[in-house]
């Protein structure tokens, strides 16, 4: 490869990483415009939902290589509570499983499909 090959190749690669880099700024905006401090992990988690309605949260961890109780809070935060006190951000639903109580599924709500629409418009 010669040198103007090398160049026209570093000059299409920093124009990709620019239009990623936007794409990914339209996308923490998607996601500040929901809650300030949206964690990468609950974003991680809101597509494995999306793209698999009534997983459960054990299979989210193993998927994700994340430990369950990150996965759990996370969960809660994108469900209707994150605790007592603080109203979580209704983008989910968490539901026990029918033949075993122990295990909680992950449905997406509405206004879920529609944020993660958001997210994928922003990423097209």
């Amino acid at each position: 490869m010669d040198d103007l090959s090398k160049t026209a190749a570093v000059e299409n690669s920093v124009r990709a990483d620019f239009l990623i880099s936007k794409k990914l700024i339209k996308v923490t905006e998607i996601l500040k415009d929901l809650h300030f401090d949206f964690p990468l992990n609950g974003i991680a988690i809101l597509m494995e939902v999306s793209c698999e309605d009534g997983v459960s949260s054990s299979d989210i961890s193993h998927r994700l290589g994340l430990p369950k109780a990150t996965t759990s809070r996370n969960l809660r935060m994108l469900s209707d509570r994150l605790s007592h006190e603080k109203e979580g951000l209704r983008l989910i639903e968490l539901r026990h499983d029918e033949k075993d109580y122990r295990v909680r599924r992950a449905y997406m709500t509405l206004k879920g499909y529609k944020v993660v629409q958001r997210i994928n418009e922003a990423m097209a």
